[in-house]
Order: structure tokens, then sequence, then C-alpha cells
């Protein structure tokens, strides 16, 4: 049986797991932030809807919790850390 996922749906799980990885220190994190930092956040704005959408019709609160954390509060610390030093 194939899963049938939608394009929004794939890219909250595809950022789910770069945020997993980056929470757990498994990818260098200053280089795929600054490489992918402001991208991160503008996705994050326009999907955080379909999160939780998906969380509360499937009562999942947990659903994507790593790309939330890339999107409110990983990206925003490095860029204003990165800025900082400047």
């Amino acid at each position: 049986m194939l899963l049938s996922l939608s394009c929004p749906q794939l890219w909250v799980i595809s950022h789910d797991r770069v945020g997993f990885f980056i929470k757990n220190h498994l990818i260098p994190t200053r280089a795929f932030i600054k490489w992918q930092g402001s991208e991160i956040k503008m996705l994050w704005a326009k999907l955080k809807i379909v999160v939780e959408y998906i969380r509360d019709k499937e009562n999942r609160p947990d659903y994507c919790k790593y790309f939330q954390y890339l999107g409110e509060n990983k990206v925003t610390f490095i860029r204003y850390d990165s800025n900082k030093k400047k």
C-alpha cells in the first residue's frame, strides 16, 4: 500500500528529520543554518499551519516537533549569534 502524502507533508517531514539531526548534533549545525537558515524560517512560517492541522486532526502533539525547533528556535539563535561576530 502506498502512502498518500501531499507536497506540504513531504516538506515538513523532510525538515523534521533535518531538525532531529541538528538537535542531536549529527550534522554540522552552523554550516547548515548558514546555507539553509532563511529558507527554513520561511518554510516554517508557511507550513506551520499544516503541522498544526495534522497535530490536531490525527491527535499527534509531537508531529514534526524538530521542524518547529528549527523554524522557531535554532535558526534565530544561530543567525543572531553569527551576526554578533561580524
